[in-house]
C-alpha cells in the first residue's frame, strides 16, 4: 500500500473521481490496443484502490470471452458468470464474488459461448448493466484488445470512459494510433501508461516515493 505503484494507482483512481462531475454510477471501459500490455492487472489494482482508499462500491467485470483471466483473482468460486447472465434471468448477485477486505467485487465472464458477442449485441448487456449500475458506483469492465477482436466495438457503446493501457517500449505508436481509430464512439478516451521503469521516472516522483522509510509520529 505504500509503493509508488500503489500510489499511482491512487493518482488514477482519484482522476477519475474527478471526470464523474455527477457522482453517478460511472461505467469504465479498460482496454489496450493489443494482448499483454497489463490491462487486467490495472483494472484489477483500479478497482480495488477505489474500494479501499476512496469507499466506492466496486465491480470488476470481466468482458474478455476470449482470455478470461480475471477469475483468477477471486477470493471464493462463484457458480455464474456474465455470459449466464446474458443469456438467461439469473440474478446478477449470483454470478459475483467480493473481495473480505473491501467494497469491490468480480463477477467473471462466465463459460465462452460461439455467439458471445451476439449477446452482447443484443441488448442483454444493456439490461445487466442497468441492474448494475443500481448497486455499484463503478462498473470496470476488463474489455479485450481493440485490434484482435471486434468485442470493443460493441462494448464501447455501453461505457461512459474509455481508458486505454499502454505498455511502455512494448507497444507501438502505431498500433496504439490504430486502435482508436478503430473505436467509434465519440467517448472520452484516457490513457494509463504501464510498466514504465523506475529510472525513467522523473525524478520529482523518486524523491516523494514512499517506499519503505521510516515516519516520525
Amino acid at each position: 500500500p505504500r509503493s509508488m505503484a500503489a500510489e499511482q494507482y491512487r493518482v488514477a483512481a482519484a482522476r477519475l473521481q474527478l471526470l464523474n462531475m455527477t457522482g453517478a454510477s460511472m461505467v469504465v471501459a479498460v482496454t489496450s490496443a493489443i494482448k499483454g500490455e497489463g490491462k487486467t492487472t490495472t483494472v484489477i489494482n483500479l478497482g480495488y484502490t477505489l474500494s479501499r482508499d476512496f469507499g466506492k462500491r466496486v465491480l470488476v467485470l470481466d468482458c474478455d470471452f476470449v482470455y478470461p483471466e480475471v477469475k483468477a483473482f477471486l477470493e471464493s468460486p462463484v457458480r455464474y458468470g456474465l455470459i449466464d447472465c446474458l443469456r438467461s434471468d439469473i440474478p446478477v448477485q449470483q454470478a459475483m464474488s467480493a473481495f473480505t477486505d473491501v467494497p469491490c467485487w468480480i463477477m467473471p465472464a462466465g463459460e465462452a459461448v460461439a455467439d458471445s458477442n451476439e449477446l452482447l449485441r443484443a441488448g442483454q448487456l444493456g439490461r445487466v448493466l442497468s441492474q448494475l449500475r443500481e448497486e455499484f458506483d463503478y462498473i470496470l469492465m476488463n474489455a479485450p484488445p481493440i485490434l484482435p477482436v471486434a468485442t470493443m466495438n460493441v462494448l464501447e457503446s455501453h461505457c461512459d470512459f474509455l481508458l486505454l493501457v499502454v505498455r511502455a517500449n512494448l507497444t507501438s505508436k502505431q498500433a496504439v494510433k490504430q486502435a482508436i481509430g478503430a473505436l467509434r464512439a465519440d467517448k472520452p478516451i484516457h490513457v494509463i501508461l504501464n510498466g514504465v521503469a523506475s529510472n525513467s521516472l522523473p525524478s520529482y516522483m523518486l524523491d516523494y516515493a514512499v517506499g519503505e522509510k521510516q515516519v516520525a509520529v
